[in-house]
Parts: C-alpha cells; structure tokens; sequence
C-alpha cells in the first residue's frame, strides 16, 4: 500500500513553501548558517538537522529531502502499528493503513512535526512497553528528540513521562530521565 503512490509523490512539483524552507535552511546549514541565528526559521532545528544530515552524506536536492520524508512516514507508520499491537494485528494493520490513505495526499515533504510524530509515536510505545529495560530509555530518548523537532510535544511528553515515573522503581525512573537528557541533548550543541 505504501510504495503504491511513491513514484507520483517523489516526482510531484513542490507545492508548499515548507519545502522550499526546508530545502534552503538544510542547505545553509551545511555552508555555516545556523537556523535561528543566522537565518529564520520557524520551527526546532531537528528537522533541518535532520535534512541536512542527509544532504551531506548524499548530495543537496529535493529528491533527498522527500526520501527523508519518507522516512518520516515510516517511522510513524511503525509508531502507530507497535501502539495499537496490544489490540491484535488486524486493528494495528488498519490503524497503520488508514494513518497511510491520510498521509499520502500531502506529498512526501519532510515536515518538521511529522517527523516530530513519528518520534513521539514510537517513543510512547517503547516507553509504555518497556519495563525497567533499555527500551524504555530509548523511548524516552526519543521523546526529547520529538520535542527537539516540533515544541509542542513538550507537555505530551512532560505528562507522558510523569505519569510513568510517578509509581515506578529508582531504576526505571533513572532510565527514564537519563533516556529524555539524551534525546533533549542537542538542544545544548544548538
């Protein structure tokens, strides 16, 4: 279902200014401009870290930049399927799927708060699922990394990971914080 409409939504024109923001901040950042200081931009630096990084390891284009949409969209079809797995496969195929049919219509642009999402999606799952073990660390991890792409999952997360280190053991809740300092981390190096 997903690589259906792939090659439409890689070659489509660019339709949106996000994109072309996107594009020129990634690209600026990899000649020294900082996002924030040196050029405007309105959103938390992950995501043009995250293209940019792209950008380096591979070449500047939008080609580039909507395969680092997709994976975007990946990571959040994965989040939505591992959060509703506990219901059965057939409710987490249809969740993923139906998250899929309402995505696809807007491209394939690497959205700051879609990747944001997809951080936060799968963040939840492995904090809720993980136990005192180094997945929930990871998850929390990955909850910070959501916020350092899109603010407004802050207080999604602050209560996310209240409510689990509210009744918990020492151990899990220092896997917790350590995993959150982790994720929240390049916010300092910013």
């Amino acid at each position: 279902s997903v690589l259906i409409p792939l090659p439409g939504m890689l070659y489509m024109g660019a339709t949106a200014m996000e994109e072309g923001n996107v594009l020129v901040v990634a690209d600026m950042l990899l000649d020294g401009s900082l996002p924030h200081g040196d050029v405007e931009y309105l959103y938390p630096p992950g995501n043009i870290w995250a293209v940019a990084t792209a950008f380096w390891l591979l070449e500047p284009s939008v080609l580039i930049e909507r395969l680092v949409g997709l994976a975007y969209r990946a990571f959040l079809l994965l989040g939505i399927y591992k959060m509703t797995r506990p219901w059965g496969h057939g409710t987490a195929t249809a969740a993923t799927l139906t998250a899929w049919i309402m995505l696809a219509p807007f491209g394939l642009i690497a959205y700051p708060w879609l990747c944001g999402l997809a951080m936060l999606s799968i963040g939840i799952a492995l904090v809720l699922d993980g136990g005192a073990r180094r997945s929930a660390a990871v998850g929390a991890a990955l909850l910070g990394l959501a916020v350092f792409h899109q603010l407004v999952f802050g207080p999604a997360v602050l209560f996310l990971l209240g409510m689990e280190m509210w009744n918990t053991t020492r151990a899990r809740r220092r896997r917790l914080l350590t995993g959150l300092a982790a994720g929240l981390s390049p916010f300092l190096l910013h």
